[in-house]
């Protein structure tokens, strides 16, 4: 009776060695996530700021009625194309992304068009609204957040 005591409790014993270890791995994995994510999360939060202060400037260019907040509108949205979202808006691969390709779309339409045009831009409104679409899918993909297609 005392030899199975003895077994029991040595196979109580690894069985509870081997859980702490497994956990201890899981914790680590989780925690090599964690700082992994941290380490992002400046440049992902800045992406996101610069996406949507992308958008909002072509949304105002298409959408405007005021020449003031217009012009000032489409100099946002030129700086941004020229600097800022340049840093943030390809993929890692060196290819041209989707919200780079809707941004030189953009850009394409708004160049021919003199400094005093006739507002609203309807002709820019569907072009607006495709670049919103492709910053909210950089957003989703790159903060790794589900959506339903």
């Amino acid at each position: 009776m005392a030899q199975w005591q003895v077994l029991v409790t040595g196979l109580i014993g690894a069985a509870t060695l081997g859980a702490g270890i497994w956990q201890f791995h899981e914790d680590s994995l989780r925690r090599a996530e964690n700082a992994q994510f941290e380490a992002r999360e400046p440049f992902l939060v800045k992406q996101m700021e610069l996406c949507f202060q992308a958008s909002e400037a072509a949304s105002t260019v298409a959408s405007s009625t005021n020449i003031e907040n217009w012009r000032r509108a489409k100099e946002t949205f030129w700086m941004l194309y020229w600097g800022p979202l340049s840093v943030v808006e390809k993929p890692l691969s060196g290819e041209q992304g989707p919200v780079e390709k809707q941004m030189v779309v953009f850009g394409k339409a708004l160049i021919p068009l003199q400094d005093s045009p006739t507002l609203p831009l309807k002709s820019l409104e569907q072009k607006s609204l495709a670049l919103a679409h492709k910053c909210r899918e950089l957003i989703f993909d790159s903060w790794e957040i589900k959506r339903d297609n």
